[in-house]
């Protein structure tokens, strides 16, 4: 079983600088998801910020089923491989050398694959690291927010549920 709190402690910092930065070019009112995408894999524990705004959502739902047939609305909300900002929000590795010393070793502990543990134990991490966020107001007025934390390939069902799960801890934290 892994330790959690290094990492929690260290993916919490380097999120708050990246979710600042970001909100520092992208005011907060013009976000309507937030989260983290997580690619385990031999290539490496790949994990990164995304977000989408509100005016990209609203250019791609416009004419969504002749660009996206394959795709319902709910599906691309829910998909963050359809934001604006699909894996990372300004720049590569924005959660800081202290992150990327800890993916390396969540790698190192994954065996070069994907191993259920870890991905779990990252999917807790974000979330955890999203209700934190929220009650600290870094997302403004979370309640406007879709909360997307997922796998690479995830079923939009997934997502949507780890999304009202937060948002559960987040009421119960009020």
């Amino acid at each position: 079983m892994l330790d959690w709190i290094h990492p929690a402690a260290v993916l919490l910092q380097g999120s708050r600088s990246a979710f600042r930065d970001f909100f520092a070019v992208h005011p907060i009112d013009q976000i309507c998801a937030v989260g983290f995408v997580i690619e385990l894999g031999s290539e490496g524990t790949y994990m990164e910020p995304c977000a989408d705004t509100r005016a990209h959502r609203k250019v791609v739902w416009k004419d969504y089923s002749l660009k996206y047939p394959h795709m319902t609305k709910d599906e691309m909300r829910w998909n963050s491989g359809e934001y604006e900002f699909p894996a990372g929000l300004l720049r590569h590795d924005e959660l800081g050398p202290a992150w990327a010393q800890v993916a390396e070793a969540l790698q190192r502990t994954a065996g070069g694959g994907a191993s259920e543990e870890v991905c779990r134990g990252l999917i807790s991490l974000c979330c955890d690291t999203i209700v934190t966020l929220s009650a600290e107001g870094a997302f403004g007025n979370w309640a406007d927010l879709d909360f997307n934390v997922a796998e690479v390939e995830e079923p939009t069902d997934v997502v949507k549920e780890r999304d009202a799960a937060i948002r559960r801890r987040l009421r119960g934290a009020a």
